[in-house]
């Protein structure tokens, strides 16, 4: 439910912040070949990207940088920890609202 109806873009953002580095190979075919490795812990457009493929449980992954367009190429061990991550958070979500839920049951 949380993640359907609740999970935003800028709760993914403040996730992926607060790794150290979020390295992942960049192509610019089709992941073919890798042009590189970078960084884009911080790449709004590929956090956006992210989070709309997540949401509609597609693989499209893509990045701009300066300018470029790119294809994200993650394995399926990197969206798994990804996704670990991002379960984690909503666990941790979840979790208080459980608790002010059977608070308030057990009050009345």
């Amino acid at each position: 439910n949380y993640f359907r109806n609740k999970l935003d873009v800028n709760e993914v953002i403040s996730i992926f912040k607060d790794l150290d580095v979020l390295n992942l190979p960049i192509s610019d075919n089709n992941c073919l070949v890798i042009k590189e490795i970078i960084n884009l812990k911080e790449n709004r457009y590929f956090i956006n990207n992210f989070f709309n493929n997540l949401k509609n449980n597609t693989n499209n992954y893509k990045a701009k940088i300066n300018g470029m367009n790119f294809d994200v190429c993650i394995s399926k061990s990197n969206y798994y920890q990804l996704e670990q991550l991002i379960i984690s958070y909503i666990r941790l979500q979840t979790e208080k609202e459980f608790e002010l839920f059977v608070y308030e049951k057990t009050q009345n």
